[in-house]
């Protein structure tokens, strides 16, 4: 078993335990974003694991096309799964990359809209009815 499958059956765990969670998620992302900059066979192979789990089936299928092996069974039958996923999904239905508190504050910093700390500790937009904002 390869560093790359230890470190993805353990994401996948936390995933799983968390109910798809916003630091799981984040943290599936900066998974992928590394396997994708890495070249290495056997990373490509976890990657199309880590695109199915986000429901990024399009790319999965087409990366599995890529470096899948046509003559073993196994990766016969998951392209079939994803081919059939990838024509009536594509990518609409991933899990979309969710942002940090940090990242949400900086956002709004940009977009000009005052922020000012509640007494509850909580952030909330100034001029805004008392909706919290994370």
């Amino acid at each position: 078993m390869t560093e790359y499958q230890k470190t993805y059956i353990e994401l996948k765990k936390q995933f799983v335990a968390t109910n798809e969670g916003p630091d799981s998620v984040r943290a599936l992302y900066t998974f992928k974003e590394e396997l994708e900059q890495s070249e290495d066979q056997q990373a490509k192979e976890v990657l199309v694991d880590v695109y199915d789990l986000l429901d990024f089936k399009k790319d999965a299928y087409e990366l599995l096309c890529q470096i899948g092996d046509r003559s073993d069974k196994k990766t016969l039958k998951r392209l079939g799964v994803l081919k059939d996923y990838a024509e009536n999904w594509g990518n609409h239905y991933a899990i979309p990359k969710l942002k940090t508190p940090k990242e949400k504050q900086k956002e709004k910093e940009r977009q000009g809209l005052p922020v000012s700390p509640e007494p509850s500790g909580n952030r909330r937009v100034c001029g805004v009815r008392r909706r919290r904002c994370l």
